[in-house]
């Protein structure tokens, strides 16, 4: 049976994707299905996440994890 587009278990899906305000790296490298070493190698030429740091932490806000993946898309298409 097909599953729809707005049943409760795609809710929940998006209701969890939607919580997530800061990602560490890991979380970010999981989430995007990227390494550690590729994530860090982004950021060495210039293309990688814009990050934020707490403390000794490096954040990755949704917003900018957001326009990482739009202007990833946009050189793709270009």
């Amino acid at each position: 049976m097909a599953q729809h587009i707005h049943s409760p278990q795609n809710d929940r899906v998006a209701d969890d994707v939607s919580a997530i305000v800061m990602y560490t790296i890991n979380e970010f490298c999981s989430a995007h299905k990227i390494s550690r070493s590729k994530l860090y190698q982004l950021w060495r030429a210039g293309i990688g996440p814009r990050s934020i740091k707490i403390g000794s932490r490096n954040l990755i806000t949704a917003e900018s994890a957001c326009a990482w993946r739009r202007q990833l898309e946009a050189a793709t298409e270009a």
